[in-house]
């Protein structure tokens, strides 16, 4: 498991689901899911990833979720 998924797996556990996760960022379930299992075309936007920094208030940061633009 790469790091990014297993940071997104950290921030999922912290609310839960995936869909409790989704509901704090403010994106879908299924975008929540293609993050975590490495489906997203382009990756994690840098916008989720200031999301689920913000939603887990810096447990999970967003230079762990994408180290080369934080």
């Amino acid at each position: 498991m790469t790091t990014k998924r297993k940071t997104i797996e950290d921030a999922i556990k912290l609310f839960g689901s995936e869909r409790d996760l989704a509901k704090a960022t403010g994106y879908s379930q299924h975008a929540v899911w293609k993050a975590r299992t490495g489906r997203l075309h382009n990756g994690i936007s840098p916008k989720m990833a200031l999301a689920i920094d913000k939603a887990t208030k810096g447990r999970v940061k967003a230079c762990e979720l994408l180290p080369e633009l934080f």
